[in-house]
């Protein structure tokens, strides 16, 4: 049964790298080593602020899927100044947080989106390091980022790439929901923006 999960993971890998195209600049990351067990499902809502380039405002929704023990799902949709999005992700954790030991972890993924009468095809590898960490104030989960791929809009091809810093936020007395917090700067064919985002609990 074990060698079953891993040819499964091993396709959606590879499906998902080489039948898309990658990233586009209004894509956030919102991505920590946090994992849902496989019978469970979360949901969370962002918000969006680009502040360069197509600058404007996006609304994402993501719903997250438990996979196996170091894996999830994830779909993504989206309206906004950005028409649509829809899109779908795979994210492994090889290396928990544990300890001392940050997580590390990768997601790769393929989206559609329309902008301006235009479609883009894209898909973006997103490797990132998250580190869970107490306080008197809560639970925050500090991360970063360099999300990187290729896409093709209005039959041009770009190589976007990202610096993205980010941290979720678990208040002790508060359950309804988690918060999280990012920034993306530009470093290649995509654009700076700040997201903020609610996580809602997890349900089975």
């Amino acid at each position: 049964m074990r060698q079953c999960d891993r040819i499964i993971k091993a396709y959606l890998i590879f499906l998902l790298i080489f039948t898309a195209n990658a990233a586009h600049a209004f894509y956030t990351v919102q991505e920590s080593g946090d994992l849902l067990k496989p019978e469970q499902m979360q949901m969370a809502a962002e918000l969006q602020f680009v502040t360069s380039g197509n600058d404007g405002i996006n609304l994402l929704a993501r719903f997250d899927k438990g996979f196996d023990n170091d894996s999830n799902l994830r779909f993504v949709g989206g309206l906004g100044t950005t028409d649509f999005i829809l899109g779908g992700y795979f994210k492994w954790v090889p290396y928990p947080d544990y300890e001392e030991q940050p997580a590390i972890g990768f997601t790769f993924g393929a989206q559609l989106a329309r902008y301006e009468g235009e479609n883009e095809l894209s898909g973006r590898i997103i490797p990132f390091v998250s580190k869970k960490l107490d306080s008197d104030n809560g639970e925050f989960t500090p991360y970063v980022s360099l999300p990187f791929g290729f896409s093709n809009y209005n039959d041009h091809g770009r190589s976007p790439l990202q610096l993205v810093i980010g941290s979720r936020y678990r208040h002790q007395e508060f359950d309804k929901c988690d918060f999280n917090a990012e920034i993306g700067f530009d470093l290649n064919d995509a654009a700076t923006y700040i997201s903020l985002g609610a996580i809602f609990p997890a349900f089975e």
